[in-house]
């Protein structure tokens, strides 16, 4: 049974009758009361709707992005709706509104400003470092590496491999190598570039699959075949 209608107990807003006003008492406006229209549709909620257009939440219960009405996530103390929020779990952020430095054209991210790739465009979040600031896609593999990679690539200028074509890391540190393992000389200590398994200063001057070239009086050279077998000539 449905308890009986109090005197005066009526919407605020459209001056409808409104029932167990003990429930439905605002909690934001004391003594204040809002019918079934006019109140938030989350179970429970007394306060009234927002003012926005086909609103159905309240203030605290609504995304405060413009004219958004979608729900806010407040379990996880956001402000912001699905819609608007980081994409990142559990983060509260809203998402970020980028504009182009030159074209002052603007876009909305997947993420915050905290997680968000700093290149323009870029859909990806950034890498889990906090001192990184681009998605791996941009962002030189290469450890505590703060800078963006060569187009096409996983490491920076500096970190990837200068053989003309290759995207491979560069072998040890970036200041004594530029070639990665692959197109490096094989001699112990040389830093060139090899030709098939030496550089052209270690490689031997009478055959195209030889070994290295032999320093000093003695002049000959190792010839390498298809099937691995070395013989000295």
């Amino acid at each position: 049974m449905m308890p009986a209608i109090r005197p005066n107990l009526r919407c605020n807003n459209c001056g409808a009758e409104v029932n167990n006003p003990n429930q439905f008492t605002s909690a934001t406006e004391p003594n204040t009361y809002y019918c079934l229209s006019h109140r938030c549709k989350i179970h429970g909620c007394p306060n009234k709707l927002t003012s926005n257009i086909n609103a159905r939440y309240c203030a605290k219960h609504e995304c405060t992005i413009g004219d958004c009405i979608i729900r806010r996530k407040e379990r996880i103390g956001s402000t912001f709706c699905g819609l608007h929020n980081c994409h990142v779990e559990k983060c509260p952020r809203e998402r970020w509104i980028r504009v182009h430095p030159e074209t002052e054209t603007s876009r909305m991210s997947l993420f915050c400003t905290i997680h968000s790739c700093r290149i323009f465009g870029c859909e990806l979040a950034k890498r889990g470092y906090d001192h990184e600031d681009r998605c791996a896609m941009h962002q030189c593999r290469v450890l505590k590496c703060m800078k963006l990679t060569v187009e096409a690539g996983n490491f920076c200028g500096a970190h990837t491999c200068k053989s003309e074509g290759c995207r491979e890391m560069v072998q040890d540190d970036v200041s004594t190598s530029d070639f990665c393992e692959k197109h490096q000389c094989w001699a112990d200590g040389c830093l060139e570039e090899k030709v098939v398994l030496h550089c052209k200063r270690h490689s031997c001057k009478k055959g195209v699959f030889c070994g290295p070239a032999v320093v000093g009086d003695f002049v000959g050279y190792i010839l390498v075949t298809w099937m691995g077998v070395s013989m000295r000539l």
